[in-house]
């Protein structure tokens, strides 16, 4: 089967229409001489296909040619990705049908610019809130402001599969207890144990979740871990991290969704595989398992570094954003670019941030990439100015 292909994936989870992404410039014109087409697959909601007047309601993975029209029920969201690789996002809060043509798939992102992974998200709007908050006097590749402090090995600022996980963490170096607190909606938890009662290698401390503990299904929870030397001493505390455990029918809509992506017969190195699936995991806020998806393939790195950036890894944004560099599509390294000054303002470089905020603009404005070089306009305005 011809990976280039359209194929719509479908949840029950509706995101706003300004992940969508804007029309692409004219230097990315489609291949007029190639056909449409597409293949539908159904996860949890309600699609249906009109195709020369007739109406057929999607059960099973189906061919469609240009001109038909995909519609959407309540509650519905499909991922629409044309056969020159263009993303298109359709969610049936903004809008309930869309067509297989040209200016249809001008709507969305190209694959390996990956324009719908934004903060505009809510998922990561939520995630990238927490990454405003964190001091990196050290810059992202330091691994933080104190590296005697411990750091949490389980995956943070994401949704887990897990209601009830075990706790991991790099071992503090002296450490003679451990602090936890376990913060929601009903208040905060803590739990102290001393570090002799921890198992403990040269990687990492692990630790059963406390029998007190709500189930992380609940609700979201912000998970903290300090260490002391004594009772009395000074602690040494690690940024927190977010949490929330996907619910068991949430879990189940999932591995539906999973499912049809597998029907597809696409090989799992695939860049358009790699997309869908890493579309699939974010949708239900798995952003760990999302980024993880997204790496597997170079055409996807921008869209995995934007993850891990909403996750607060910098030190894995860093790679992805680096190792896009030295991708062929121009837009693609811009899009790098601007990741990396992004990374830089943490680090407490403005000048290598503005430095690659330049860069991203001049190829942004000469591929004729509005909506990319008005991101960078932006960025270079709130950029921190060094007083005299």
């Amino acid at each position: 089967m011809n990976r280039r292909y359209l194929a719509v994936a479908v949840a029950a989870v509706a995101f706003p229409s300004a992940a969508l992404g804007s029309p692409a410039p004219a230097a990315q014109r489609l291949e007029d001489e190639k056909p449409l087409r597409a293949i539908v697959f159904r996860g949890t909601g309600t699609v249906s296909i009109v195709e020369s007047g007739r109406t057929v309601p999607v059960r099973r993975s189906l061919r469609i040619a240009a001109g038909a029209t995909v519609k959407v029920g309540d509650h519905s969201t499909a991922t629409v990705s044309c056969s020159n690789d263009w993303i298109v996002r359709i969610v049936a809060a903004d809008r309930r049908s869309w067509t297989l043509d040209e200016a249809g798939c001008r709507d969305g992102q190209k694959l390996g610019t990956n324009r719908i992974w934004t903060y505009e998200a809510a998922v990561l709007a939520d995630a990238s809130s927490y990454a405003d908050r964190v001091e990196m006097p050290s810059g992202p590749r330091a691994g933080g402001p104190d590296e005697r402090a411990p750091v949490w090995r389980i995956p943070g600022n994401t949704a887990i599969l897990e209601a009830r996980p075990a706790l991991a963490w790099k071992p503090s170096p002296g450490a003679a207890f451990y602090d936890f607190d376990l913060a929601g909606p009903g208040g905060t938890l803590r739990r102290s144990i001393a570090a002799e009662r921890v198992k403990c290698d040269a990687s990492a401390c692990r630790l059963d979740f406390p029998s007190d503990w709500p189930d992380l299904t609940k609700a979201k929870q912000t998970l903290s871990i300090q260490s002391r030397t004594s009772p009395e001493a000074e602690p040494l505390v690690a940024p927190p991290v977010w949490l929330r455990a996907v619910p068991a029918t949430e879990a189940e809509a999932l591995d539906r969704e999973l499912l049809e992506i597998d029907r597809l017969g696409l090989d799992a190195d695939d860049p358009l595989a790699s997309a869908l699936r890493g579309t699939a995991y974010r949708e239900h806020g798995l952003l760990d398992l999302s980024a993880q998806s997204l790496a597997r393939h170079a055409a996807n790195r921008i869209a995995a570094g934007e993850t891990y950036e909403a996750m607060a890894r910098f030190d894995l944004a860093d790679r992805e954003f680096s190792a896009a560099l030295d991708a062929d599509d121009p837009t693609t390294r811009a899009a790098a670019g601007l990741g990396l000054g992004r990374l830089a303002i943490l680090s407490g470089d403005t000048a290598e941030a503005e430095s690659r905020f330049i860069e991203a603009l001049r190829v942004y404005r000469e591929m004729g990439d509005s909506t990319g070089a008005q991101k960078v306009e932006t960025a270079l305005a709130a950029l921190p100015r060094q007083r005299p």
